[in-house]
């Protein structure tokens, strides 16, 4: 088994990383996220707050910062966005219409390619679900495995500490057995967690998913695109590793877009399919 430190076998790609402690006299060091939305704007406002706190309580050693994936809401996600202006770098990229979780994930990682290939690189970047179940605050953590030399870190419902307020249980039932299955036909070192969205990435693993995969990081059809990214992660040597999640469906507001019947089917065609 790998460790962060054995990098003689990893893709050249992935060998650089990037330090925690900016320059003494260079900018703040920062974090971008993406936040793929589609009529969550009563949602937002919530999970906002929390990167705000985030900057409060940690913003002595690095920034979070904010892309929202806006596809293509009509409730004007826009009007939630601006209220944060003057104590969050936040910014909106929006599609013209509804085109899917998959063309917004490949939204986000096209914006992180451009980002840390500028002068102004971010440390690590990231995903998670605009629907104000995941918590910015695990975000001190997942960095600090980044800093240590892994290239991908999930926030994991399936690790000790790990916590899922508001799930009804045969859906939790469904998620563990379909982790378990991913588990056992492609299993990925590090992971147990192969569905959550909620993760961050190195800029090296985001360079080597481009340099293989160009501006399609994903192509599998709505929430199947979660598993087909963390296979192509390994598919390019990443390092995983994960960190416990405190999921919070309780937090959220109006009904679940998830079609849970369909995605099944489409995450087994993940499972079955070669990369």
């Amino acid at each position: 088994m790998r460790s962060p430190g054995d990098d003689a076998d990893r893709p050249r790609a992935l060998r650089a990383k990037p330090s925690r402690s900016a320059p003494a006299a260079g900018p703040r060091p920062y974090v971008l996220f993406a936040i793929p939305c589609f009529n969550e704007a009563q949602n937002l406002g919530g999970l906002l707050e929390r990167f705000v706190e985030v900057n409060r309580l940690h913003g002595a050693s690095f920034e979070t910062r904010v892309a929202i994936v806006d596809d293509g809401s009509v409730d004007n996600p826009a009007g939630v966005v601006e209220r944060f202006l003057p104590c969050l770098s936040v910014r909106t990229l929006k599609h013209p219409r509804n085109l899917g979780l998959s063309a917004a994930v490949n939204t986000a990682f096209r914006e992180f390619h451009a980002a840390v290939t500028s002068a102004d690189a971010p440390i690590a970047v990231g995903i998670m679900d605009g629907d104000d179940s995941h918590n910015p605050l695990t975000i001190p953590a997942m960095l600090d495995r980044i800093v240590a030399g892994h290239d991908v870190v999930v926030a994991s419902r399936y690790r000790y500490g790990s916590v899922v307020v508001g799930v009804v249980w045969w859906r939790q039932v469904l998620s563990a057995g379909m982790a378990l299955l991913f588990k056992a036909v492609r299993n990925i070192t590090g992971i147990r967690d192969y569905s959550c969205g909620f993760r961050m990435y190195s800029p090296a693993a985001v360079r080597a998913l481009d340099a293989r995969y160009g501006e399609n990081v994903v192509t599998r059809p709505s929430f199947a695109c979660t598993v087909e990214l963390l296979r192509r992660c390994a598919s390019v040597g990443c390092l995983m590793t994960e960190v416990p999640l405190v999921l919070r469906y309780d937090r959220k507001r109006g009904e679940s877009k998830l079609p849970f019947g369909r995605t099944i089917v489409q995450t087994l065609g993940v499972l079955l399919s070669r990369m």
